[in-house]
């Protein structure tokens, strides 16, 4: 009694009336007993199930209580049909398809189907059946019992009826008129009059066809007042029902009940054609532009259609798919002048390509639910003009310009989309077509952005097209399809730009740099020496009012003749930074400079040596005069000090520390000074009868520690009638010597000749394995290269060709002419490189041997070691000094373990001498795990842990790393073992820096550990290096209480507002997030957690809150788009455990603490973990 109102839905069948066809069903068919009483079944009882009233005692069956026989309550039955045999299908399918086949949703067979006020859908399984040719049957057809709800008319009754309660009744008979017309069914379809009035307070028609046997139900609230030509159409073709008189009675009713049982009529049915529809133009083969305005025009044959056009619908699909899609006003309408269909051309479905092969479709409704359709045989083409090229031309603090290439010729303007952070719509503005500008490239700019975001840009192009129902002023718009989709980072602060360094002196540089910034407080520098790393500089106050200005800093207190890299960033007071500027490098002026370009030339007179305290000395000429320095470090040189007036210096230092300089003075001698500080100096002259006054030739001067004497060589020449008598001096010598004028002087005589060429050379070479050396001369004439050995008795010819010869302390290096102009650069007889003449090389003799020459502006090297050439062919490059014929001067460190090269560098006055110290082993930089994100040093025990690090390379390439494990738990030193080699192939140059790897999974126990690394160089030099100290742990989570700090912690989204707290409640610390209302969000998370896919985590954690607005929320996520959280805290809380569980389809995930909604106010979290759920 408490029932007012009741649906059932019959899934898939209402029951049946008693009869022949329950008989022949239940005889013959193949329904199942959950077929025939479906429905009972679902309300808990079968066909005769009785229930008992609680309150009266009285038993009967379930529907009996409803009294739906006296219409008190109202009572609907959704059903649909079981007799397959009689639902059309088209000829191409076989009959013996699954149980109900298709049905139409507006005939519906109703004979074996007991109803009272019902309406009746389709159910369908014949999906698979389905083929694209006969796209009407897709149309109608749906999917198993869904059709219940996708069905229209059961949709819109169960609104109105249930929900509504509106009632569809009242509607009333108009005489006979109830009939189908025509009654001689000859030509096409065939449509149902019922005669009522008005149709919209009528609920259905059914019609049944005892001739056919044929029965089908129609919704006439759907119709309306109608013309007869509108009225519902019983059937489109004759060949579904015998030929001949049919017998046909027709039932109304409305939501009440019946309203009238018309009487018996007969149509003949002859033979006829069904309705058509075909669709004529666009042609195939026509191309179109989006926006143009085409045609469409069709021919109908049928019996009844209405007079006019506007009951079409047009469809269309994209290269050759067959999905269509469709095209509604005002894109098309009906022209009624020209009495055709015009549609605008335009690209409404996503997936659509620029430039593709359309297909067209027409659909002509008959009625509202009787439609034709025909398609184009063929294909015709769009061009949809689609801006490319969307990119980002410039970014201030507050806009951002964009650049696209426009490929339309048509557009009269632009839609730029734009998604702002946390929102899944768009912000749309228009532009016209004037932001085009030349080479078909347009600028937009958007004012609408803040700093610190990222957006989402992409750009439709459109056409204005008149068309009915739009003002002049606001025509219908038809867009292309959207450019490329870009991401847009607008800065908290803009980067400096224009950043130059400038060179004033040998201790000061000028830094300049545009200002960009509106919002900056002042400017964070950072510098680097050569190939070092970056370090703090200063900061610098921003001048309020300068942005766009130029701004400057001097930078004090540098090391002369040192290299010198440099960049700027701007900040401001809430701890934004903005990106780096350019880096720019400059090399301080030297203290030493000089006017000649010939300060340091000629290989065998050389110009560095180093003193047996490690003191590095240098000698040059300017203006005439020959001057001194040193220095410790050769980075910071004493102030240079004259030593004399001449040319062609050359140095040597003895054993006690004493600095002893030769060189060519005015007085056309040849000077000698001494200084055993390098600070206070004592000079002489060497004197020789046959000095001649037209040639000086640059002098050599070594140190013998066999000898225990200075030893001098100079070569001149003496004219006599037409020749030169060729001699060679020796000055052999120590300080008494000069003192007392007891100079040994010996003159060897090497020939006569009428031209001579070359130079003189002094050096050592190897006489036993007693490591005493004993001195030799090196000398060329004409063309060919001489030795002689002390005492300076016998000469041997060395090689032909050769000259500028350089002795080592056993061999000596010489350049030698080879294939037309290259020259052979060879030690001994051995060939260390390749130059183009007047190469100057010097050698170096250790444990391995090291040559240096001059070739085309740049300084190149070769190393021998065990025998082996370390470069096989030309030598390698290692410094270029931008000018030709200039000599290197090499000497080694007093501990061998460096080398220092003195060379000049330099175009135009003042030269400068610069010096580079080369470590001859590699260096190395262990960069993980020392250098971690965000301070975290933590890894996890079984997980891969990549090793990473630098080598610096010296000369000689890279060979192989060792990495070792320092187990810094082990008592009292610690455990070392190796875990790893790694073989390098090294093509790079010298000097260069390799990046290597090693990827190692951690087995040893919880603990602190630190990584050693080994590198080899070519030359067996080995360069070491220690990682910082890291922890190996079991956790997945790092520093999951805060104890230290924000180790392991990131992606902050704004470090102004994230902070330590003290006390946590675990520990002595814990996280604070802070919000001022002024955006969604503030975050906090630790990324690249390793897990296994597919398996259950749980994301544990505590939270406390003190909110006016807002809440608090822990997140874990996989990368991909899915994630799992909790968010359920607001207001002021105490400590709450939150947890979350998810399934990551990654093999990483994300995990963030985070305050959203816009919060006002702070929210703290400590102890996490993320635990796999067993």
């Amino acid at each position: 009694s408490k029932v007012r109102k009741l649906i059932m839905i019959g899934t898939p069948n209402h029951e049946f009336s008693a009869g022949i066809w329950e008989f022949f069903y239940l005889t013959f068919g193949d329904d199942k007993d959950w077929q025939i009483h479906g429905e009972d079944v679902e309300l808990g009882g079968g066909k005769n199930t009785e229930f008992t009233d609680l309150m009266t005692g009285e038993e009967k069956c379930w529907h009996d209580f409803l009294g739906y026989e006296k219409y008190i309550d109202g009572m609907a039955c959704i059903a649909g049909t079981r007799k397959r045999l009689l639902v059309y299908k088209p000829p191409e399918w076989d009959s013996t398809g699954p149980n109900d086949g298709v049905v139409d949703t507006t005939q519906v067979f109703l004979n074996s189907a007991d109803f009272n006020t019902k309406i009746y859908a389709s159910h369908s399984h014949c999906e698979e059946k389905i083929i694209c040719w006969y796209p009407i049957i897709k149309q109608i057809a749906s999917s198993g019992e869904f059709s219940l709800t996708e069905c229209t008319f059961t949709t819109e009754f169960i609104q109105k009826w249930m929900i509504d309660d509106e009632i569809i009744s009242g509607a009333s008979l108009v005489g006979f008129l109830t009939h189908l017309v025509p009654y001689q069914w000859d030509n096409y379809e065939l449509r149902l009059r019922a005669g009522v009035d008005p149709y919209n307070e009528a609920l259905v028609a059914v019609v049944y066809n005892k001739t056919a046997d044929d029965a089908r139900a129609f919704p006439l609230y759907k119709y309306g007042l109608n013309p007869v030509w509108k009225n519902p159409v019983y059937s489109m073709n004759h060949m579904d029902f015998p030929n001949g008189r049919n017998e046909v009675t027709i039932w109304i009713y409305d939501m009440v009940g019946l309203i009238e049982k018309v009487d018996t009529a007969f149509v003949n049915n002859r033979a006829g054609a069904p309705p058509s529809i075909t669709l004529i133009s666009p042609h195939p083969g026509d191309v179109f532009d989006a926006g143009d305005v085409i045609s469409v025009e069709y021919e109908i044959e049928a019996n009844y259609y209405p007079s006019d056009a506007e009951q079409y619908e047009i469809e269309y699909s994209c290269n050759g798919g067959n999905t269509f899609y469709g095209v509604i006003f005002p894109y098309t309408w009906y022209d009624s002048e020209e009495q055709k269909i015009k549609w605008v051309v335009s690209n409404m479905a996503a997936d659509v390509p620029d430039q593709g092969v359309w297909f067209l479709k027409i659909i002509k409704k008959l009625d509202p639910l009787t439609v034709l359709y025909d398609y184009i045989d063929s294909s015709f083409s769009v061009n949809t003009w689609k801006p490319s090229n969307l990119s980002i031309y410039e970014i201030k603090e507050d806009e951002v310009t964009l650049r696209f290439v426009d490929n339309a010729s048509n557009e009269d303007g632009f839609q730029l989309w734009r998604q702002d952070p946390g929102q899944s719509g768009f912000h749309v503005e228009t532009y016209g077509s004037s932001v085009i500008g030349e080479g078909n490239l347009g600028y937009i700019t958007d004012d609408k952005v803040e700093r610190g975001n990222t957006y989402h840009y992409a750009l439709k192009a459109f056409v204005e097209v008149d068309v009915p129902g739009y003002p002049p002023d606001n025509p219908l718009k038809v867009f292309s399809e959207p450019s490329n989709t870009i991401n847009v980072y607008i800065p908290w602060l803009l980067k400096p730009t224009e950043f130059t360094i400038s060179d004033i002196s040998a201790t000061t540089l000028l830094l300049t740099w545009r200002d960009n910034s509106r919002y900056n407080t002042g400017y964070e520098i950072e510098y680097k020496v050569e190939d070092g790393d970056w370090q703090f500089l200063t900061t610098v106050s921003d001048i309020e009012g300068s942005s766009g200005s130029m701004m400057s800093h001097t930078v004090n207190n540098l090391s002369p003749s040192t290299r010198y890299s440099f960049r700027v960033r701007a900040y401001d007071d809430e701890g934004h930074y903005s990106g780096w500027s350019n880096k720019d490098s400059c090399i301080t002026h030297p203290y030493l400079t000089s006017r000649e370009p010939d300060a340091l030339r000629f290989n065998n007179s050389r110009k560095v040596a180093v003193a047996p305290d490690g003191t590095i000395c240098l000698v040059h000429t300017c203006h005439g005069k020959v001057w001194y320095t040193q220095s410790q470090d050769g980075v910071n040189w004493e102030k240079e000090k004259k030593i004399g007036e001449g040319i062609y210096p050359a140095i040597a230092v003895d054993d006690n520390g004493t600095r002893w300089v030769v060189w060519w003075d005015e007085e056309d001698s040849l000077g000698i000074a001494w200084s055993d500080d390098g600070r206070r100096w004592e000079k002489d002259f060497l004197s020789h009868s046959f000095f001649n006054i037209y040639i000086k030739r640059h002098p050599s001067i070594v140190w013998s520690s066999l000898l225990r004497k200075v030893i001098v060589a100079v070569r001149d020449k003496k004219q006599e009638a037409h020749y030169h008598r060729e001699i060679i001096t020796l000055f052999t010598f120590d300080k008494e010597d000069i003192l007392n004028s007891m100079v040994d002087v010996k003159e060897i005589e090497v020939g006569w000749t009428r031209i001579s060429e070359g130079e003189p050379a002094v050096g050592f070479i190897s006489l036993s394995s007693s490591n005493s050396y004993s001195p030799f001369l090196l000398y060329e004439k004409g063309d060919s290269l001489f030795r002689m050995d002390f005492p300076w008795e016998e000469w041997d010819t060395v090689a032909l060709y050769a000259y500028h010869p350089c002795a080592g302390v056993r061999e000596g290096v010489w350049e030698r002419e080879e294939i037309e102009i290259e020259v052979g650069i060879y030690y001994g007889d051995e060939l260390a490189g390749w130059a183009e003449g007047w190469a100057y090389p010097v050698v170096l003799e250790g444990s391995e041997v090291y040559v240096f020459w001059e070739w085309d502006g740049d300084i190149y090297c070769n190393a021998r070691a065990q025998g082996s050439w370390i470069f096989m062919t030309f030598g390698e490059k290692i410094i270029n000094t931008q000018e030709t014929e200039r000599s290197v001067h090499a000497v080694f460190s007093h501990d061998k373990k460096e080398i220092y090269l003195a060379y000049l560098e330099g175009e135009d006055v003042p030269y400068r001498i610069r010096f580079k110290k080369i470590d001859l082993s590699p260096s190395v930089s262990v960069l993980s795990p020392s250098l971690y994100d965000h301070n975290c040093r933590h890894w996890r025990i079984g997980y891969p842990l990549k090793i990473t690090w630098e080598v610096y390379k010296s000369i000689a390439p890279v060979c192989s790393c060792v990495v070792y494990l320092h187990n810094l738990n082990a008592i009292p030193e610690g455990d070392i073992k190796r875990i790893g080699v790694v073989p390098v192939k090294d093509n790079t140059s010298p000097f260069d820096t390799l990046s290597l790897a090693f990827t190692w999974v951690p087995d040893e126990d919880p603990g602190e550990y630190e990584i050693l690394i080994n590198v080899y160089d070519a030359l067996g030099k080995v360069g070491t290096a220690t990682s910082d100290e890291f922890i190996l742990t079991h956790d997945l989570v790092f520093n999951s209480s805060f104890e230290e700090g924000l180790c392991c912690w990131g992606e902050a989204t704004d470090y102004g507002k994230v902070a330590i707290d003290s006390p946590g409640l675990y520990g002595d610390s814990c996280l604070r997030i802070e919000g001022d209302g002024s955006r969604w969000y503030w975050r906090v998370g630790q990324g690249g957690i390793p897990v296994v896919r597919g398996e259950t985590y749980w994301l544990c954690g505590w939270i406390r809150t003190d909110f006016t607005q807002g809440r608090a929320k822990l997140v874990i996520g996989d990368y991909l788009g899915n994630s799992a959280h909790f968010d359920n805290l607001t207001g002021r809380t105490s400590w709450k455990y939150a947890y979350a569980s998810f399934v990551p389809q990654n093999d990483s995930v994300r995990i963030s603490a985070m305050i959203i909604n816009y919060p006002q106010g702070r929210a703290w979290f400590d102890h996490f973990s993320l635990i796999k759920d067993t």
